[in-house]
């Protein structure tokens, strides 16, 4: 690569709105960690403002979950723990279709900013091959741990339809999201 193209190459992502919006993402998101932790954790949230904590709490984790750093809070162990199974599980389910919302929302903006049909166009035969679009591909994929943030801006770049990449995410989530609520219920019943 030259320098020429170097340089247009960090040109372009300097001005991208996508990886604007991404990294805004990203302070945002270690603000909303900070704020909760100053507010007692999610248990004093869930004290503060009782019933209506879902309504706080399920925005401050779509903002979480938007960046890296949602792979490694434990929130949706936590949803279970303090609001029971199925609240719980609903709590997540939420939280991770608003953050795929968003993130599909990233790759779109990025993609068109950085030109990513040439990008594709210089990757190896195989990685081209990976069917991004395909529902299989959206909903089994994102089982693997820290797949899901990858697989919703790909997917957004790729162009694949939004109502797609929703029905899939929203069936692929399901069961991690009812599994950690458990595991949340079960943690406190076993106080």
């Amino acid at each position: 690569m030259t320098s020429e193209a170097t340089t247009t190459t960090t040109r372009r992502l300097l001005h991208s709105r996508g990886l604007q919006s991404a990294l805004a993402a990203l302070l945002v998101g270690g603000l909303v960690i900070g704020w909760v932790h100053l507010q007692g954790g999610p248990e004093g949230i869930h004290r503060r403002w009782g019933l209506a904590a879902p309504l706080v709490w399920i925005p401050m984790q779509v903002v979480v979950h938007v960046t890296p750093l949602g792979d490694f809070v434990p929130w949706s162990v936590l949803n279970g723990s303090m609001f029971g199974l199925w609240l719980g599980a609903l709590t997540t389910w939420l939280s991770w279709m608003g953050s795929a919302s968003a993130q599909y929302a990233i790759g779109r903006r990025t993609a068109v900013d950085l030109d990513w049909e040439t990008k594709v166009a210089r990757l190896p035969a195989w990685l081209r091959r990976l069917p991004i679009g395909h529902p299989l591909f959206l909903i089994v994929a994102r089982q693997f741990p820290l797949m899901a943030g990858p697989i919703n801006v790909a997917a957004g770049a790729a162009r694949v339809p939004f109502a797609r990449m929703l029905w899939c995410t929203a069936i692929g989530v399901l069961p991690p999201a009812l599994f950690l609520a458990a595991v949340g219920v079960g943690i406190v019943g076993a106080m």
